[in-house]
């Protein structure tokens, strides 16, 4: 713990902000997705019946986003509590939302042999892409079929 400690003081107070961002807002959808219903988490963005093309984003605008998507990633694996892939794209879709960048946030499923998952028939997984990018969640989005999708600009 310590060495993370020191790792996050050796920080620019810009990435300090966005560790602390994203460490609240981890904490917060976690909440919400436990006590909220879903429809009431995505009423501000605009659901798509199909997927819609990537909108289009300036490299820089474009390296921002990773670099957010990147920490979401990086502190949702420190949290005292789970941070599954659905609390992490929420995040990362508010922190890029209120930073004015656009993207597109994805619902996928699977169904599942009864070896891979015993019990469970139905693997559900959330990604997010700005521009032609996978931001956040691109680990096994390729599995899983596109069931729906949420854009904001």
């Amino acid at each position: 713990m310590w060495v993370r400690f020191k790792s996050y003081r050796r920080q620019s107070p810009q990435v300090r902000q966005l560790v602390r961002e994203a460490f609240l807002k981890l904490g917060w959808f976690r909440a919400a997705t436990l006590l909220i219903k879903f429809k009431y988490l995505t009423r501000s963005l605009q659901h798509n019946a199909r997927p819609p093309a990537p909108a289009p984003v300036s490299p820089q605008l474009q390296s921002e986003a990773a670099n957010i998507g990147d920490i979401v990633a990086r502190v949702a694996a420190h949290t005292p509590w789970q941070s599954p892939c659905l609390a992490q794209v929420l995040a990362v879709q508010s922190m890029l939302a209120k930073r004015h960048i656009p993207g597109v946030f994805y619902l996928g499923a699977q169904v599942n042999s009864a070896s891979e998952t015993p019990g469970s028939k139905l693997a559900a997984h959330a990604w997010l892409s700005c521009g032609s990018e996978i931001i956040n969640g691109e680990a096994g989005h390729e599995k899983h079929t596109v069931v729906s999708s949420w854009s904001w600009q």
